[in-house]
């Protein structure tokens, strides 16, 4: 959305939606999955030079969003595509931040008294009971992700997922 929705518009949309960011995300969402594909991919190629930095989580937001839902997409098709260590690195940096709370990345709560430590890279961060593995597995957690919590161990993992089974309010 943030490559073809100016702000204003979307915040119209909001108001519209009662408030409800996440409704109307949803919904434009559910409207351009109905677009044809030519079109989706006519504006991407036209505004692919566009460098994104939306208001409230600057452009680690959508980075992150991308590495995330290329994963989505991927692990139920039994595909390989992932990004680079790195990149899941500066997913996680963005992650750990009140800002990707806030912004609705993960909800408040879910690392609190953890410690994340990547297996695959020297990232750590938080403090109390570690949970490791793979930068990717780890980055998948935090969002909620189920597909690779059999990857993650340490003290922290089983409380990890429990938060992320738990089910949602």
């Amino acid at each position: 959305m943030t490559v073809d929705l100016p702000l204003p518009r979307f915040l119209l949309e909001v108001v519209r939606d009662r408030g409800r960011a996440g409704a109307t995300s949803d919904r434009l969402a559910r409207g351009y999955g109905a677009r044809p594909v030519g079109e989706l991919v006519r504006v991407l190629r036209e505004r692919s030079a566009q460098a994104l930095s939306p208001p409230g989580v600057g452009p680690l937001g959508p980075f992150t969003d991308a590495c995330i839902h290329l994963r989505d997409a991927a692990i139920p098709l039994g595909e390989s595509a992932t990004p680079p260590v790195q990149d899941w690195v500066r997913a996680l940096d963005f992650l750990t931040t009140a800002r990707a709370r806030s912004a609705g990345f993960l909800p408040r709560g879910r690392l609190d008294g953890l410690r994340l430590r990547a297996t695959d890279d020297a990232w750590a961060a938080g403090a109390g009971p570690e949970v490791s593995g793979p930068a990717e597995a780890l980055a998948l957690a935090v969002t909620g992700r189920r597909a690779r919590l059999d990857d993650l161990s340490g003290d922290g993992a089983p409380l990890l997922r429990q938060r992320v089974l738990a089910p949602r309010r």
